[in-house]
């Protein structure tokens, strides 16, 4: 995902390649969206600017002011499946740095099945989305 500013705004671009380990169909997804920061929280509203089809919210936030690897929170929008069901789960964004290899990380991007042993525990603890006990909504998991 990247930021940049125009006209005053903070704007975001985010490009999904998917490959389904399942069924190795592979995909492109690209969203347009505008940014927020409020009450220490961001808040990312896309739009799926390829289909004309999905919307989604994103609302982030990091719990350690010192390093931002990692922002948590939840994503709730339309499915890109062809039923369109709004959906929500929780999320986490890390950063990689100024001067990554966009292409590079692009190559990595999968679905992935939570049993694989290449994904930080971290970070797959923070995805989880099974309610904790007395839970009656979903919350972002701080990481």
């Amino acid at each position: 995902m990247d930021f940049y500013e125009h006209q005053g705004r903070i704007l975001s671009k985010r490009i999904e390649r998917v490959k389904d380990p399942i069924y190795g169909e592979r995909f492109v997804c690209k969203f347009e969206g505008l940014v927020s920061l409020n009450a220490d929280r961001l808040f990312i509203v896309e739009r799926d600017s390829l289909q004309q089809s999905g919307f989604t919210l994103k609302i982030l936030f990091c719990t350690h002011r010192s390093h931002v690897n990692f922002l948590s929170g939840l994503v709730t929008g339309t499915s890109m499946r062809p039923d369109n069901y709004p959906t929500s789960a929780r999320v986490v964004l890390e950063y990689l740095g100024r001067t990554g290899d966009t292409k590079a990380e692009l190559r990595k991007c999968s679905m992935f099945i939570p049993s694989h042993h290449n994904i930080n525990p971290k970070i797959l603890s923070a995805i989880d989305n099974a309610f904790a006990e007395g839970e009656t909504a979903l919350h972002a998991i701080a990481r």
